[in-house]
């Protein structure tokens, strides 16, 4: 891809995230306000199907090779994490107001570190596999995002614990 034509064109799934992050919070207000739906469904819902969507399409996005499909891959993916927010971000909200803060503190701390290792993770993978194929790459992301969904639907609540 020349990098010198792409300046708005990788601005596209930033600009989706931003969209959908904002998008996940309203939605998850209405299916808890107006249509009644518990607080733990509905976080369930949108953290579930962000991610599970985000993986299906990790897991394709190698094979592409139109730049085009490429960009709106990357961004149907980062709009499916950003639709998972309106799920976990806000669940620190419900099971811990009073120390929401803190505990959101500890998660983005996790999720920092996690930051840090992926990229040297990364490398590992491109170099095992002589720098040719981000299967491993995309294949790992898309694990994670799987896991992340099954840990969430498994343990997440909506109800206070402290």
């Amino acid at each position: 891809m020349d990098m010198a034509n792409t300046k708005f064109i990788s601005l596209l799934p930033f600009l989706m995230m931003f969209i959908f992050s904002n998008l996940s919070g309203v939605l998850a207000d209405r299916l808890i306000g107006s249509m009644g739906m518990p607080v733990g469904t509905a976080r369930k819902l949108l953290n579930n199907s962000g991610f599970c969507t985000a993986a299906l399409v990790l897991f394709f996005l190698p094979g592409v090779t139109n730049q085009s499909a490429g960009i709106a891959g990357v961004s149907i993916v980062l709009g499916s994490c950003a639709i998972a927010r309106g799920g976990f971000a806000l669940n620190h909200l419900d099971v811990a107001p009073t120390f929401a803060g803190s505990v959101m503190s500890l998660a983005n701390t996790a999720g920092t570190i996690a930051g840090i290792i992926g990229v040297s993770l990364t490398g590992f993978l491109l170099d095992a596999s002589g720098g040719e194929s981000w299967n491993a790459v995309f294949g790992f992301l898309a694990g994670i995002c799987l896991t992340g969904a099954c840990v969430f639907g498994l343990l997440a609540s909506g109800e206070r614990l402290f």
